[in-house]
């Protein structure tokens, strides 16, 4: 059924704030990224032992890149973006396995690599309807968990952190300056505050750090004022050497990786920007995966490291309340501007660690909550409850390094991240679930109420395989009947649409699943919600053709309605009763 939102935000997604607003919105949406974007290039130069040009245009290209994949999420032009505020950056996970390309093979390798990931992304994401089962709230709110629990611990390893020469315990009390005065602006939540807390909080904390005198200036004194780094690009054109064969299923593994994050962050940016008791549509999940997938193949045809969605983009929207799209738009815009002033973007790199981790603490908070509430409103079964509990602890035995595996120690601190490790668990379990599950019966059809004796004829039998009485046959047949009814009143094409039931017992009943092209109409999650509680306006005034509907409604114990770009998933539960 519809998804339970968020309070009200201060800004909607349509409206616009005033000017001054909009650039200090703005402003807190890039300072929450830019950090990580410039960072993991740099750490990626490092260990390859780059040169400093190299490292110049990969953080040049990553500004570049990141910009115009945050205008692409925002705006929502076709099958591209989400329409949310849906951010990105280098991929931290990636840093290890880029490092090793651009030491086998420099620049050119690196770029080919992450632009085969990115070509396997995009086919990914245009088929994301196939991988529904795999990417259900349960693990995407477990994978959720799991990213915060992942950042979280990384920051904490941050909070005492201090440049060589200054007090120990510099870094952990503007840590604390910065997190006690961000939380006073933000507990009582009024709207200003709300906006302006957290910048306010971390400029105490800089001015703390300025007062210790652990604020580093030298990466802004050597940082250009304003130029494109042309030094760095190694030229156009791809190296497929002998490396590249070595390193690309790893990179094939990021990528996956990468789909399975964005989808996630997707998710959960539709739910934080949209508040209310609004089904998630699925169309704008897969077109953020779209637009990450598009982001991964500007990088590798730059030369860039890949790319990944990050919390951040909702973090901002719970922080500030402000969900705008103009407001995105102008975030990614800043991005790409930043790229050609380098003394602009390495300001940002002087506010010391420890106050940038008390920071992110606060705004990454909630995505704990938004986590455990998909999966909580997913009324998981027993199984799906073990699952999302033992993935969580293998991701947290190995973020915490209580697991020690004999393996090679590159994919070993790949494996060492919450995200990572449980993620792989939760998918590989939730697979497991699925092929161990019941045997589901499947019957391809035209879209058509003329198919009905046959779609009878296939429940029927489907009934009395499970032993299940008469009345459970009839409640069977009315819902199939009343579904094909809702499918063929939508508003579709000319060309005559296919359709694919599949039934299978399940621990709550019998659940059929409706698989049909896509339309415009409006979700029926949403539907049923306005005709439970119609507004005092539309009282009497719904149509016969919200009969179909009503019936359903009365004899489903759930509805659940996904509509992505190239096709549409109605799948219905219905409590069943066994022959005496």
């Amino acid at each position: 059924m519809a998804q339970t939102g968020t309070r009200p935000h201060r800004y909607g997604l349509h409206e616009r704030p005033a000017p001054l607003a909009a650039l200090g919105l703005s402003a807190q949406g890039a300072l929450l990224n830019v950090p990580a974007i410039v960072l993991f290039p740099l750490i990626t130069v490092q260990i390859a032992g780059g040169s400093p040009a190299l490292a110049d245009w990969l953080v040049f290209i990553s500004l570049v890149v990141t910009g115009v994949t945050m205008v692409l999420q925002t705006i929502r032009t076709g099958i591209v973006g989400s329409g949310f505020h849906l951010s990105a950056c280098p991929s931290p996970v990636a840093i290890p396995f880029c490092a090793l390309a651009l030491v086998e093979g420099g620049p050119k390798m690196l770029a080919a690599l992450v632009f085969i990931a990115g070509l396997f992304g995009l086919g990914v994401a245009l088929r994301l309807s196939a991988l529904r089962r795999v990417f259900n709230p349960t693990v995407t709110g477990t994978i959720s968990i799991l990213l915060a629990i992942t950042i979280i611990s990384v920051l904490l390893e941050k909070v005492d952190d201090v440049p060589a020469g200054g007090v120990n315990a510099a870094g952990l009390l503007c840590g604390a300056i910065t997190l006690v005065s961000t939380l006073a602006f933000l507990l009582r939540n009024p709207g200003f505050w709300r906006v302006w807390g957290p910048l306010f909080g971390l400029t105490l904390g800089c001015a703390a750090a300025a007062g210790f005198g652990i604020l580093d200036w030298q990466v802004l004194r050597h940082a250009l004022w304003v130029g494109v780094p042309l030094d760095g690009w190694g030229g156009a054109g791809y190296d497929f050497g002998g490396a590249f064969w070595t390193l690309a299923p790893a990179f094939l593994f990021i990528s996956a990786l990468t789909v399975v994050q964005t989808n996630s962050l997707s998710y959960i940016a539709h739910r934080v920007s949209r508040p209310g008791n609004r089904a998630v549509d699925f169309r704008a999940v897969q077109g953020g995966v779209v637009g990450n997938s598009l982001g991964n193949i500007l990088a590798g045809l730059a030369g860039s490291i890949p790319m990944i969605a990050t919390p951040r983009g909702s973090m901002f929207v719970q922080q500030t309340g402000c969900a705008s799209r103009d407001v995105g738009v102008l975030i990614g815009i800043i991005f790409v501007a930043l790229a050609f002033f380098p003394k602009a973007w390495a300001l940002l790199l002087i506010i010391p660690v420890p106050v940038m981790a008390a920071h992110l603490l606060v705004v990454l908070a909630p995505m704990f909550v938004e986590g455990m509430r998909a999966i909580v409103q997913a009324k998981p079964d027993y199984s799906k409850s073990l699952v999302v509990g033992i993935s969580l602890v293998i991701g947290i035995a190995f973020q915490y390094q209580l697991i020690d595996l004999p393996i090679n120690q590159l994919w070993e601190s790949t494996l060492q991240k919450a995200i990572t490790s449980g993620g792989i668990s939760v998918i590989l379990l939730t697979l497991a679930l699925e092929a161990t599950g019941p045997r589901r019966r499947r019957l391809n059809l035209s879209l058509s109420v003329d198919e009905l004796p046959t779609i009878n004829r296939f429940v029927e039998e489907f009934s009395a395989r499970n032993r299940w009485n008469e009345r459970t046959t009839g409640r069977l047949q009315a819902v199939a009947e009343e579904t094909l009814l809702v499918l063929t009143q939508r508003e579709v094409s000319d060309r005559q649409l296919r359709l694919r039931i599949t039934a299978a017992s399940s621990g709550r009943g019998a659940e059929l699943e409706f698989i049909t092209g896509p339309s415009d109409s409006e979700n029926l999650e949403d539907q049923f919600a306005l005709l439970g509680e119609p507004p005092p306006e539309l009282e009497g005034m719904l149509s016969v053709g919200d009969t179909p509907m009503r019936v359903l409604r009365h004899l489903a114990t759930s509805v659940n309605h996904r509509q992505y770009h190239e096709t549409e998933v109605i799948t219905v539960q219905v409590a069943v009763e066994s022959e005496r």
